[in-house]
C-alpha cells in the first residue's frame, strides 16, 4: 500500500460493508432484500471441496463438529453439514466477501480492460481457485493468476498444482532481526533545483541503487525535494523490506532509479 501511495497507484476497496456481512450471518443471503445487496448479484454455487475448507474453518471456530477445546474433530460429515443453518450463513458470509471481491474486480477490468488490477486479499478468499478466482470465472474475468505466501507450517501436501499460479516462501525471522532507522549511504548539499549528492559511499543502498555523485534529487516517494532534511526524513521513515522510488537529474537527463532497503539488518 506504500508502494502504491509512493508511485500515485490508484488504490480501490473491494471488499464488502459490515453491516451487510453482518445481517447475511444472522439471515441469510437468500433472506436479504435485493436493495440491500449493495448491486451484489448471487455467486456462483461453491464446489464441494470449497465447502470441505470451510467445514473446517466452520469447526475450527467452536461451531458443529469442534470439539469442547475448540480443536478440529476428526471427521467431518459434509452432508450433515449442507443441512445445517448455522453452516449454510457460513458458506453465504463467506460467498459474500467472494463475490463482492469479485465485483469489485470486474468493475476496475471492465472499466479500464488494458490495465493490470492487484488484488490484495486473504489466502482463504484465492487457495485452489476456489473463492474468488472462481467468482471471477462466473463473471467472465479471464487471464487471472494467484500468488500466495508459503507459511512454514503448510503441510507439503497442501502445494498442489491447483494450490496457486505461483507461491513465495516466508522465512523464519529471527528475533530483533529487523532494521532500525534506515540509511541510503550518501552525502547531500544544497542544490538550486534539489539536493545533491556529494559522494556515493561504497557498498551502500545507493551505490547498489545506481546513484552516483553529482545526481541532483528532485523527487523520493512521490514528494518533490527541495531541501537537505527532507531527503533525511523521508529515508528515515523507510520501513525494512520496501522500496524507495527516486527522480534524479543526471546533467540534462531525469531519471528514475529505486532504492531497495534489505529486510534483515546485516550486522
Amino acid at each position: 500500500l506504500r508502494f502504491a501511495r509512493m508511485n500515485n497507484i490508484p488504490l480501490y476497496g473491494i471488499n464488502v460493508e459490515q453491516t451487510l456481512k453482518k445481517k447475511v450471518k444472522e439471515k441469510g443471503w437468500f433472506n436479504i432484500s435485493k436493495s440491500e445487496r449493495d448491486g451484489i448479484r448471487n455467486p456462483a454455487s461453491p464446489s464441494d471441496a470449497y465447502l470441505e475448507m470451510l467445514a473446517s474453518t466452520y469447526s475450527l471456530h467452536g461451531h458443529h463438529g469442534a470439539s469442547t477445546d475448540g480443536k478440529k474433530s476428526k471427521e467431518l460429515d459434509l452432508d450433515k453439514l449442507k443441512k445445517d443453518s448455522g453452516f449454510q450463513r457460513f458458506v453465504q458470509g463467506q460467498q459474500l466477501w467472494d463475490r463482492a471481491m469479485a465485483h469489485g474486480i470486474e468493475t476496475l477490468v471492465k472499466a479500464e480492460p488494458k490495465r493490470q488490477v492487484v488484488a490484495i486479499m486473504g489466502s482463504g478468499h484465492i487457495m485452489n481457485g476456489f473463492g474468488v478466482p472462481h467468482q471471477l470465472a462466473d463473471l467472465g474475468v479471464k487471464n487471472v493468476a494467484t500468488l500466495i505466501p508459503w507459511e512454514q507450517e503448510y503441510e507439503c501436501e497442501m502445494l498442489t498444482s491447483d494450490f496457486a499460479s505461483a507461491v513465495y516462501g516466508m522465512p523464519t525471522l529471527p528475533k530483533n532481526g529487523f532494521s532500525g532507522k534506515q540509511k541510503l549511504g550518501v552525502h547531500i548539499e544544497p542544490a538550486k533545483k534539489g539536493v545533491k549528492i556529494s559522494r556515493v559511499i561504497d557498498e551502500s543502498l545507493a551505490q547498489a541503487a545506481g546513484l552516483v555523485a553529482g545526481d541532483i534529487l528532485v523527487e523520493m516517494a512521490g514528494i518533490k525535494i527541495k531541501r537537505v532534511i527532507e531527503v533525511i526524513d523521508i529515508v528515515r521513515k523507510m520501513q525494512a523490506g520496501t522500496w524507495l522510488p527516486i527522480v534524479v537529474l543526471r546533467g540534462d537527463d531525469k531519471m528514475n532509479i529505486v532504492a531497495k532497503f534489505p529486510l534483515i539488518k546485516v550486522e
